[in-house]
């Protein structure tokens, strides 16, 4: 493998564990503003 493709290779694994990254981000943040929406109505 050439340095080029070997770059472009290393950039489509980054940019893939990048919005895997994101995803778990944001469902990390949905459950938290679920939990204290659940918090603040006094059911958890």
């Amino acid at each position: 493998m050439d340095a080029r493709t070997e770059l472009d290779h290393t950039r489509a694994e980054l940019a893939e564990l990048w919005r895997d990254h994101q995803d778990r981000l944001d469902r990390v943040e949905r459950s938290a503003r679920e939990r204290l929406a659940a918090l603040e109505e006094g059911r958890a």
